[in-house]
């Protein structure tokens, strides 16, 4: 993954998963291909989520689709990352036409904003004018 934040980045962590990209005001995840993604999932990657921003610091959710898997759509309401007052919204680069389309139905599910991306770069960018914006 490259990244254009070299300066906020905080970690990296494998997970069975996937690897998720730990930054100062997001988290950027990359599931791994074919990977049916449940909330049960997520129970080893939020403990490091609680690490980095259990702090009032807010951050956003990059969901960076470069692999082709699936989202249990009803999971949104139930995602662990609601459970955090700083988490603010979430990020989806989508690649493809199909990931765009998933996506949109995604969005109907979300408790939390969900916008659509072409590309990583404009993912960051939007997130930390986001961040910026809510912090006045």
């Amino acid at each position: 993954m490259t990244t254009i934040d070299k300066e906020a980045f905080l970690d990296k962590f494998e997970v069975d998963l996937g690897t998720f990209y730990f930054y100062k005001n997001y988290i950027v995840s990359e599931i791994k291909e074919g990977t049916v993604l449940t909330i049960d999932k997520l129970n080893d990657v939020i403990p490091v989520v609680s690490k980095y921003y259990k702090e009032k610091e807010l951050f956003s959710y990059i969901s960076n689709r470069i692999y082709s898997h699936s989202i249990v759509p009803m999971d949104y309401k139930e995602c662990p990352f609601n459970n955090f007052e700083n988490f603010i919204d979430y990020g989806a680069v989508c690649y493809n036409d199909i990931t765009k389309k998933s996506v949109e139905i995604e969005k109907h599910f979300s408790t939390k904003p969900l916008k659509d991306f072409s590309n990583l770069d404009d993912a960051i960018k939007w997130t930390h004018k986001e961040v910026s914006t809510r912090n006045k």
